[in-house]
């Protein structure tokens, strides 16, 4: 494993685009697993009009499916063994001027949505919502719960230690946040971390950003009825 981020696009100037994963093609999964963090974007995107635009998708970190890959995202690697403790983010987009949007999951297109799905566990927060960030959709997640690849089961040993959705001081820029979808392929499964959502600042009264959740489960298994 990695001992630092599995990718991160540090202090980059005027980001415009990123696209991390391609659920249309077999060989367009990302698995990150042994690093200091999982996905780490900062820097700078672009201006009201002109967005930069992020999508990660097609994506499992801090585990794998349909392998025997569990593995932790750890701040210092891999020889601090699996446990979620001391470990990095997921996903963590934090831009320090500008703004983008960002999608993670499906765009519940009806193309590939399935194949998009991002699968969270084994970090701090699953996915950490930082500064200068607009419309935030998150869709067709997993979030803490751990694949198993000898039974083909979920479990809850995957639990990231801190929350599954983090936000903490989003107030600039921050407009929009969507949890999960209509569609069912557009479920988010928050379950097995100490927090699912934890909402620090999402914005003055005046400003605050609207925050949509919909065909969400909080604390279950991945078929979103059974108790983890």
């Amino acid at each position: 494993g990695n001992r630092e981020n599995g990718i991160s696009i540090f202090n980059s100037t005027a980001l415009k685009d990123i696209d991390i994963g391609d659920g249309s093609s077999v060989n367009g999964k990302v698995i990150i697993a042994n690093n200091g963090g999982g996905i780490s974007i900062t820097g700078t995107g672009g201006i009201y009009g002109d967005e930069a635009d992020i999508w990660i998708k097609a994506a499992t970190i801090g585990t794998d499916i349909g392998q025997d890959v569990n593995g932790s995202n750890t701040k210092d690697g891999p020889d601090e063994g699996t446990a979620p403790d001391g470990g990095g983010d997921g996903v963590l987009i934090d831009l320090s001027v500008g703004v983008a949007d960002v999608t993670i999951g499906t765009d519940a297109n009806a193309s590939f949505d399935e194949e998009e799905k991002v699968f969270i566990a084994n970090n701090i927060h699953g996915i950490n919502i930082g500064e200068r960030l607009n419309q935030v959709t998150i869709a067709g997640a997993i979030i803490g719960l751990l694949y198993n690849a000898g039974s083909g089961d979920f479990e809850d040993a995957g639990g990231n230690s801190g929350a599954g959705i983090f936000v903490e001081s989003a107030y600039t820029n921050f407009s929009n946040l969507n949890i999960g979808g209509y569609l069912a392929d557009e479920r988010v499964i928050l379950s097995a971390n100490n927090v699912g959502l934890d909402i620090v600042d999402a914005g003055p009264i005046s400003g605050a950003a609207q925050i949509d959740i919909q065909n969400s489960c909080f604390g279950t298994t991945d078929d979103c009825f059974t108790h983890s």
